[in-house]
């Protein structure tokens, strides 16, 4: 029984350090990855519109919905245009939501005046950090 004794607190006097190195869950989590999405608001128009005004409406919507897409990935940041979302890495909230913005924006400053005026009054576009509107722009 002695001998047990001794070699189970050799077992523990080896095996404790291994205890306090390896249990962290954060070991291998990487930077920090921050999810984004943008959503087009108020763009269908109504049941009562014409074909057309339904179609150019449409061609508007995939036209901003590539627009950000393209944006967001030439910033390197990944981006999936079916989904609105978009992940960036490091950085913090604060940071990452300007740069963000900055994208946004450029974006919406280039959109050519007919996409824009295709959409009915008082379309938007909103791009959101979880539940927080990081910017909001009416289109038209």
């Amino acid at each position: 029984m002695k001998n047990y004794f001794k070699i189970m607190m050799a077992l523990v006097v080896i095996c404790l350090p291994f205890a306090f190195t390896s249990c962290g869950s954060d070991d291998d989590e990487g930077p920090k990855k921050t999810t984004y999405n943008w959503e087009l608001i108020n763009t269908t128009p109504p049941g009562s519109a014409t074909s057309e005004v339904k179609i150019a409406a449409a061609q508007a919507e995939q036209a901003i919905d590539e627009a950000l897409y393209n944006k967001f990935n030439g910033k390197g940041w990944t981006a999936t245009k079916a989904e609105r979302k978009f992940i960036v890495t490091g950085g913090t909230d604060i940071t990452n939501d300007q740069l963000v913005k900055i994208a946004f924006n450029e974006v919406l400053y280039n959109l050519s005046a007919s996409t824009k005026e295709a959409l009915p009054n008082g379309a938007q576009v909103a791009v959101k950090r979880g539940k927080t509107t990081v910017d909001k722009a009416t289109l038209n």
